[in-house]
């Protein structure tokens, strides 16, 4: 499998580092009317004009996704139908010819991610998501790039489902014991769980997954920002309303997604919004409740891997590849890993680094 190049970073880079492309056309930037391209199927055009113009750009990156995407259908050929679906599940260990096949597909999404546009984002999800459940076991680690990809969509309540589950099957839960070969048994199966319970579940063990912590903090981030963006806006409404009446929990939640400094992500879909907007000690025990939690993430994470805090804050060379490869539990290689899986969905969250060097500030500070 070809490496990826370095990326050299200064600190403070989150600013200028590439965030995440909605769906336009290349050149004019309009969001109607558009066709992706039919090689690679990340890009967008809104004329055949526009793509021809485009293509002197595009067309490194063309070949090689949809390279990449013709090696995995290659590989996948050689698989008999039979055998794919009799080993659904299982899809690694027992038989070798699914290895190039699962390489191919772990390649072929991090292409899709480093295309930084957000269909490659949503295609490089479903790639990594099918390969989970393809193989439960997942040898190649592909559940680390699963949750900040759902964050850097918005799709926080997914994530956080998704770590939980993963949490209580490897961690302390009662479900440890889970027969990873018994395809008969539920899978992924968590669907709105509270992210704003404590999570000690997920680090209730020797061998922490980095990626999956550093996603449950940066999920508990946003949804504490979402509460203070709800106290700010009950403070506006109680000035402005010319009413008793209070206002419905979609009404509440469309003026958050309205604010133009905040990351929306939809966990606070699924929280008790009115009850919180209208009980102000119900509203500071949820944000009193969220602070403390991420401060017990924060301490485990540095406690398990002393490199994983400077090196989101103040990053200096760095590889982006994910790519499957040997560490020692809080070694730097582990942390470069989590690094990589994980950094685009800080620097997209709008002041998720700065908050964390204030931490680390006041940790310094205590001396703790």
């Amino acid at each position: 499998m070809a490496s990826r190049p370095p990326v050299v970073f200064e600190q403070g880079l989150e600013r200028d580092f590439p965030k995440m492309i909605p769906k336009h056309c290349e050149i004019c930037k309009k969001t109607e009317g558009l066709q992706r391209c039919a090689a690679c199927s990340v890009y967008y055009y809104c004329s055949r004009e526009h793509q021809t113009q485009d293509w002197s750009t595009h067309k490194s990156t063309c070949k090689q996704i949809s390279g990449a995407r013709k090696k995995v259908e290659e590989e996948k050929a050689k698989i008999p139908d039979a055998v794919f679906e009799e080993r659904k599940g299982r899809c690694w260990a027992g038989n070798p010819d699914f290895r190039p096949y699962m390489k191919a597909r772990y390649f072929h999404g991090e292409l899709l991610i480093r295309s930084w546009r957000r269909q490659g984002i949503e295609d490089a999800l479903e790639n990594y998501l099918g390969m989970v459940h393809l193989n439960r076991g997942d040898n190649q680690s592909a559940r680390d790039s699963v949750p900040p990809l759902y964050i850097r969509l918005g799709k926080d309540q997914d994530a956080y489902d998704f770590c939980k589950w993963w949490g209580l099957k490897e961690g302390s839960g009662q479900d440890k014991h889970y027969n990873w070969a018994d395809t008969t048994l539920p899978f992924l199966n968590i669907q709105g769980a509270d992210a704003a319970e404590p999570c000690d579940d997920f680090f209730g063990y020797a061998v922490l997954r980095l990626t999956h912590l550093l996603s449950a903090y940066l999920i508990k981030f946003r949804l504490l920002q979402c509460f203070k963006a709800l106290g700010m806006y009950k403070k506006i409404w109680q000035q402005q309303a010319d009413t008793d009446e209070l206002p419905t929990k979609q009404e509440i939640l469309e003026a958050l997604k309205d604010k133009p400094f905040m990351c929306y992500g939809d966990a606070i879909d699924h929280q008790p919004v009115l009850e919180i907007f209208q009980d102000e000690n119900l509203f500071n025990k949820k944000t009193q409740d969220l602070m403390e939690q991420m401060m017990l993430i924060w301490f485990a994470v540095n406690e398990y891997n002393e490199h994983m805090w400077p090196m989101l804050t103040s990053p200096d060379e760095r590889t982006l590849s994910t790519n499957p490869m040997p560490y020692t539990p809080g070694s730097w290689a582990e942390a470069n890993i989590a690094f990589a899986n994980t950094y685009s969905a800080w620097v997209e969250t709008a002041g998720s680094i700065p908050a964390l060097r204030k931490v680390m500030e006041n940790v310094r500070r205590q001396g703790m």
